[in-house]
C-alpha cells in the first residue's frame, strides 16, 4: 500500500506527520513491545503521542519521482549486538515505534525484495529517528545513505 505525501522527504522526517492506524505488539519472545502505524485520522494523533514513548521511530517510505511516499508491507527484522533477535514483524503501516533497552542494534527492512541494513546504537533516555526509503520501480532514485539516523531531544517530564 502507497500513501502518496505531497512534500519532500526533507519534510517528511522532522515532523513524522501521517495519517495512521495503530496496532500494538510484543514481540514472539515477550522482549521488545512495538507499535505499527496504518491508515486513519483518528490513531495519527495517537502515534504522534506515543512517540516520545519509545526510544526508536522508524518512518517507511518510497521514493517516487522524488518525492516521498509511504509505504507498508515492510519485513522488519531487529537484531541486539549478540546477534539476538528481538524483533521480527511486517510492518503494515508506514510508522514503527520501538521499545528498544539501551544498546547497539542492526535494523533489517525489506519491500519487495528490496533490502536496507541500517546500525542505531541507543543510549538509556535516547530517542531516535530513522528513515527507510525504498527506491520505487517507477523511478531511479538510489537509496538514501545510511546516515538517515536522527537523534531526538529527550522528552521533558
Amino acid at each position: 500500500m502507497k500513501i502518496a505525501i505531497p512534500s519532500t522527504l526533507g519534510v517528511l522526517v522532522p515532523g513524522l506527520l501521517w495519517t495512521a492506524s495503530a496496532t500494538a505488539a510484543a514481540d514472539a519472545g515477550g522482549k521488545v513491545e512495538y507499535k505499527i502505524g496504518g491508515v486513519g485520522r483518528e490513531s495519527a494523533s495517537e502515534m504522534k503521542a506515543a512517540r516520545d514513548q519509545y526510544p526508536l521511530a522508524m518512518t517507511f517510505a518510497e521514493s517516487i519521482d522524488g518525492k516521498a511516499a509511504y509505504t507498508t508491507d515492510v519485513a522488519v527484522r531487529i537484531r541486539d549486538s549478540n546477534n539476538d533477535e528481538m524483533v521480527e514483524t511486517k510492518a503494515d503501516g508506514p510508522l514503527m515505534l520501538v521499545d528498544l533497552p539501551a544498546g547497539r542494534y542492526r535494523i533489517s527492512a525489506e519491500r519487495d525484495g528490496k533490502p536496507i541494513e541500517r546500525e542505531v546504537e541507543i543510549a538509556s533516555g535516547d530517542r531516535r529517528q530513522m528513515l527507510f526509503e525504498f527506491p520505487s520501480d517507477e523511478t531511479s532514485h538510489s537509496i538514501r545513505p545510511n546516515d538517515m539516523t536522527t537523534r531526538l531531544p529527550k522528552p521533558e517530564h
